[in-house]
């Protein structure tokens, strides 16, 4: 999907109309899927916490400046297939436990091309969860001049700004709690 857009959007720069983003949340989980509802108000829908799940991560794309964003639950199912990096630990709106994110980037053939993104990401994420703001800021400002479009990396030099400025509340324990759905 990533790369069939690209080439859309490709084709409609060249005819001088605006590229189309966008934003895919994917969770897996038991959900309930088929036609409900009553005789006046039919619907054949999905419903139920992962289904949920999967739609507040969506909306986490435009935050992170990415394309497609898997829950903990989807990564597990994925085998070696894909290659993703791990984004961050959140904890959405209206729960109480988090779950990791990860950033699908490509298929496994395309693992040397994200080899250095994803190994110094990870270092600057380890740091961040461990509340080590200055180590963290450095090494996501490296990777902000090495990958200049990169969103995660822009997203985390703004946080830990903040964090620099103003720690979170409380114990830090590495989970991010997203404020909106």
């Amino acid at each position: 999907m990533k790369e069939g857009l690209k080439q859309l959007n490709e084709g409609w720069a060249a005819q001088g109309k605006p590229p189309l983003k966008a934003g895919i949340g994917i969770n897996t989980g038991p959900m309930i899927v088929g036609n409900m509802g009553s005789t006046s108000r039919f619907n054949y829908t999905v419903m139920g916490d992962h289904v949920n799940l999967g739609s507040r991560v969506e909306g986490l794309t435009k935050e992170y400046g990415t394309q497609i964003l898997l829950t903990e639950f989807t990564h597990q199912k994925i085998g070696g297939e894909f290659i993703t990096r791990e984004l961050d630990l959140i904890r959405v709106k209206g729960k109480k436990l988090p779950v990791a994110i990860y950033e699908l980037l490509g298929t496994a053939s395309e693992q040397a091309k994200y080899e250095d993104l994803m190994r110094d990401f990870a270092r600057g994420l380890a740091a961040y969860k461990a509340g080590e703001w200055h180590e963290a800021l450095a090494i996501f400002e490296s990777l902000a001049e090495k990958y200049p479009d990169d969103g995660p990396t822009k997203l985390f030099v703004k946080r830990c700004h903040t964090f620099l400025e103003e720690a979170p509340e409380g114990a830090w324990d590495g989970v991010f709690t997203m404020t909106t759905k």
